[in-house]
């Protein structure tokens, strides 16, 4: 839905985009006047399946879909300057080039087994899973006159955090 804040302690309704699938909503991430959310459906159906979304916002009161990709089991988003990343539990974090924010194209996948969400604090990207917290570095991805797929693809993370044990440590 997209509102006006012209009135902050009022505000109106302009317009919403609708979804007619039962499914799981992510948070969205907005950036400009595009939005970026994930769709998970946990028991396909036909013409529901998980994916990534991209909605055109520029004319508020109709917002508009304007691609969907194909994501296995999306669970979260983030988004900084030219690249958006998208949390597969899968598949690891799939990075994509926003160059034309409305048709994201597809550069590497960071291997992470069960990532559930992704944080973006200045130039480190935060991939936490049940197990343990990887950050990335992403001022390599910012570099001008890059290869993005070549230089995503030999970008590694940094374990910042493991479990160690379920076990409960008395003092």
């Amino acid at each position: 839905m997209t509102a006006s804040l012209g009135t902050p302690h009022a505000p109106r309704l302009l317009g919403e985009f609708r979804q007619f699938c039962p499914v799981n909503y992510d948070p969205v991430v907005v950036q400009g006047t595009v939005a970026y959310r994930t769709i998970i459906v946990d028991q396909p159906r036909s013409r529901c399946t998980s994916r990534l979304e991209v909605i055109d916002l520029s004319q508020p009161h109709s917002p508009t879909l304007r691609t969907t990709l194909p994501i296995s089991r999306p669970r979260g988003l983030a988004v900084l300057g030219e690249r958006l990343f998208v949390a597969d539990e899968h598949h690891g974090v799939q990075i994509f080039d926003l160059s034309d924010p409305v048709a994201p194209s597809y550069a590497a996948t960071w291997q992470i087994y069960g990532v559930k969400d992704l944080v973006v604090s200045d130039f480190d990207l935060f991939a936490l899973s049940p197990n343990e917290v990887q950050t990335f570095d992403l001022a390599p991805l910012y570099q001008r006159d890059i290869d993005l797929q070549k230089v995503a693809s030999e970008t590694r993370g940094h374990l910042t955090v493991v479990r160690a044990s379920n076990h409960r440590v008395e003092r």
